[in-house]
């Protein structure tokens, strides 16, 4: 009988490697709207299993007039809209901030508890970074 393969995460919590996702590398790609000048959407890309990627969450970007938002079909994004990851005088999200808290989430092995109320998947349970 082959013994599974077990990895020991920061906080101690120990899981099964092949019932788990690594995550490679966690990248804010932007893109430009053609259409409508001064719109960007800035998109935070976890990328596992040779270049798949799955996209978090997406920060729209405007001009004063259309104001900036955050949304993602995984996981419940109003926390980013308190501080340290929302500055409420300059009306942004602080990239930074956020792309380290999903980091210090998927070390933790804790994702899920992001999760949004009606999403039925167990992939964010599944996903770790060493």
């Amino acid at each position: 009988m082959e013994k599974s393969k077990t990895i020991v995460l920061t906080n101690g919590k120990i899981i099964d490697a092949e019932s788990h996702i690594l995550v490679e590398k966690l990248v804010w790609q932007v893109e430009y709207d053609k259409d409508i000048a001064g719109i960007s959407y800035h998109r935070l890309q976890l990328y596992h299993d040779q270049n798949i990627r799955c996209e978090i969450l997406s920060i729209k970007k405007g001009r004063r007039l259309f104001g900036n938002s955050i949304e993602s079909i995984w996981i419940n994004t109003n926390i980013f809209y308190k501080a340290p990851y929302y500055d409420r005088t300059a009306c942004k999200f602080k990239q930074q901030f956020i792309r380290d808290f999903i980091i210090f989430l998927l070390k933790e092995n804790n994702l899920q508890l992001l999760q949004r109320e009606g999403v039925q998947s167990t992939t964010l349970k599944q996903l770790y970074l060493l």
